[in-house]
């Protein structure tokens, strides 16, 4: 079942049974009070009858009774007196009768038509109440009684007269009060169903107004499955669907960023792939041809010399490229063991390795470290400034100055690697970590390049989590920065 529809039939099952409840409620609470009030009259008649049976009885002549007065001669004179007096309240007749102790009916009041099922019923079930009832004591009982078409409240209380024991039973007419439940009743069922009708029909309107901004945030999920990463969803407000549109939609940027960077890694592997079959082709076409020619043809000494330097040199060259090739891959699954590092005697170090191969070449290399530890592990960092160096020897046509700082700057050791070769134009900063990537194909292949340097330096500063930046301009020189924070004993790393 959609969701829809289990709003809508949840909403109107609540609403249903919420107003037939409560309805229902309002009706019966009415009812008992109305019923409550017609036992509460007919307790009064039944008072102003007993009222005036006593006021009655004492002033007849007690003369006319022989003696103390039969059983008998006591019924007749309390039914004489009872056929003399009419009783009535403000509003209508009270209709009563008189019940001895033998549960005989001595007088009534009540119709013929009344009387058939009336009191004949009260003979027959208050013998309960006869045996309950000491003589004297004021007992009052109340019930409902019906004959299918109209129904009577029903009071009865004991009295006596001369040691007789007599029963006063009143009765009021309250087939309105069921008649008015009944009619309430009918009402609430009306009133129920057309608000079923209505409130159906409002539930559907306003359930599909509140869910519109949920299926527009469905379609365009739908459409983002589908492959368009461009669409947001639409939102307004601060309630809830607009925080799960907002959440949404961040979820989609997060994915397209995501998608994105996925198709520049597979673009980058795609480059990777042809660059590295493109460097891998040079070299051993050279070696192929040259050993072709050594195998079918006696040549003079010279050009055998010629061609087997050429198989050698592109040969080493082959094995500096697999070599490069096999430390980034090493690089890229390797837990780094690292350990604090005394900074300045690494830069000393890596300058001293460089001295003895720069000299006759009128290039200079100076340095200047400031004293801290850095954790790192040290054989992979001295890779990268090897090859720091090693690449700002490249970029000079004749002599130069390559400058070698270390600086602490607050929490962090900064290592500038500055030159001042020919520089690189900007268009050039962002690719020169990329495989592969050389800006100067044969000047680069002639020293050794294999254009992996930079790529290594980059996977090991990311690895070690620290940053390195550079800052060129063509005629100029390039200045390489490595950020690294400095470790303090019982530091948390």
């Amino acid at each position: 079942m959609k969701f829809f529809w289990k709003i809508y039939f949840a909403t109107m099952f609540v609403a249903v049974i919420s107003v037939a409840v409560s309805g229902y409620i309002l009706i019966e609470s009415g009812f008992r009070a109305q019923l409550n009030s017609e036992f509460d009259a007919c307790c009064d008649c039944n008072g102003i009858v007993f009222c005036s049976l006593s006021n009655e009885l004492r002033t007849v002549d007690e003369g006319a009774l022989s003696g103390s007065g039969s059983y008998d001669e006591i019924k007749n004179t309390v039914s004489g007196v009872m056929r003399s007096i009419n009783i009535g309240d403000a509003n209508q007749r009270i209709i009563f009768d008189i019940i001895d102790g033998e549960h005989q009916t001595i007088f009534s009041s009540l119709d013929a038509d009344h009387y058939s099922y009336v009191s004949a019923d009260i003979i027959s079930s208050m013998s309960n109440l006869f045996r309950n009832t000491d003589d004297g004591r004021v007992t009052i009982y109340s019930d409902i009684k019906t004959d299918g078409q109209r129904s009577y409240v029903r009071t009865v209380r004991p009295t006596s007269y001369r040691g007789a024991v007599f029963y006063i039973s009143t009765y009021r007419d309250c087939t309105h009060v069921f008649e008015m439940q009944r009619a309430q009743l009918r009402m609430l069922a009306v009133v129920m169903s057309g608000m079923m009708i209505l409130s159906g029909l409002l539930t559907f309107f306003i359930s599909k107004l509140l869910l519109r901004r949920v299926l527009e945030l469905t379609g365009t999920a739908q459409t983002i499955a589908e492959g368009d990463l461009t669409v947001r969803a639409a939102f307004k407000g601060d309630d809830e669907i607009s925080l799960l549109s907002r959440s949404f939609n961040k979820m989609a940027d997060r994915l397209g960023d995501k998608m994105n960077e996925l198709r520049e890694e597979v673009e980058k592997r795609e480059l990777f792939i042809g660059a590295f079959a493109h460097e891998i082709k040079t070299p051993l076409t050279s070696v192929i041809g040259y050993a072709d020619l050594l195998r079918k043809r006696s040549l003079p000494d010279g050009v055998r010399r010629l061609a087997a330097d050429y198989i050698f040199s592109e040969g080493k060259r082959l094995e500096t490229l697999s070599m490069r090739l096999l430390e980034l891959i090493v690089l890229e699954k390797r837990t780094l063991a690292t350990a604090p590092v005394e900074m300045k005697s690494m830069i000393v170090d890596v300058s001293m390795m460089f001295e003895s191969s720069l000299a006759g070449t009128g290039i200079k290399i100076e340095h200047s470290a400031a004293s801290a530890r850095v954790l790192m592990e040290a054989e992979l960092m001295k890779t990268v400034f090897y090859n720091l160096i090693d690449n700002a020897r490249k970029s000079f046509d004749g002599g130069g100055t390559i400058r070698i700082l270390g600086v602490v700057s607050g929490e962090n050791y900064i290592v500038s690697v500055i030159d001042t070769g020919r520089g690189m134009e900007e268009a050039e900063l962002s690719k020169i970590t990329d495989a592969f990537y050389m800006i100067d194909k044969s000047r680069s292949r002639s020293q050794g390049g294999a254009g992996l340097g930079l790529s290594i330096c980059s996977e090991i500063i990311d690895r070690h989590g620290f940053d390195i930046a550079f800052e060129s301009a063509a005629g100029v020189g390039t200045t390489v920065t490595v950020t690294m924070k400095i470790y303090r004993e019982g530091a948390i790393e």
